[in-house]
C-alpha cells in the first residue's frame, strides 16, 4: 500500500483531466536510462523481472490515479498479451530508445495497452 501511496503523485502526468503535461521526478527503477535497463537484464533474469515489476507498479498507480470512467476495463495482463510478450515490449522498446528513461519504456507499454482495450 506504502508503494502506491508513494507512487500515485508520479501519474498526474498522465491522468490530469486538463491534459497539461507536468513535470515529474521519476525514482526507483524508472529513472533509469534504457541503456542501462538493457545491460542491466542482459542475463539476468532476476534483474528483467524486477524491472518488469517496476513498470507493473508505475501502471498500477496511473490507474489508481485515473479519474472515474478512465481505464476503467484497463487490464494490465490480458490474455492477447501475456507478461512475457510485455517484457519483450519493454526490451525492445528500450533498444530503440537507448537514451530514453526506463520510465518511457513503461509508459509507451501502458499506452499499448490502452490500445488495445475493446472501444
Amino acid at each position: 500500500m506504502r508503494l502506491v501511496l508513494v507512487m500515485i503523485p508520479i501519474f498526474s502526468v498522465f491522468v490530469s483531466e486538463v491534459g497539461l503535461a507536468q513535470t515529474v521526478k521519476i525514482t526507483g527503477l524508472g529513472a533509469s536510462k534504457c541503456a542501462k535497463y538493457i545491460d542491466d537484464i542482459s542475463g539476468n533474469e532476476t534483474s528483467e523481472k524486477t524491472y518488469f515489476a517496476w513498470a507493473q507498479g508505475f501502471m498500477n498507480g496511473a490507474l489508481v490515479r485515473a479519474p472515474a470512467g478512465i481505464d476503467d476495463n484497463l487490464d494490465l495482463i490480458p490474455h492477447s498479451f501475456p507478461v512475457a510478450s510485455q517484457m519483450s515490449f519493454l526490451k525492445k522498446w528500450c533498444k530503440s530508445y537507448s537514451d530514453s528513461d526506463f520510465s518511457d519504456a513503461s509508459f509507451a507499454l501502458f499506452k499499448e495497452l490502452r490500445a488495445q482495450v475493446p472501444k
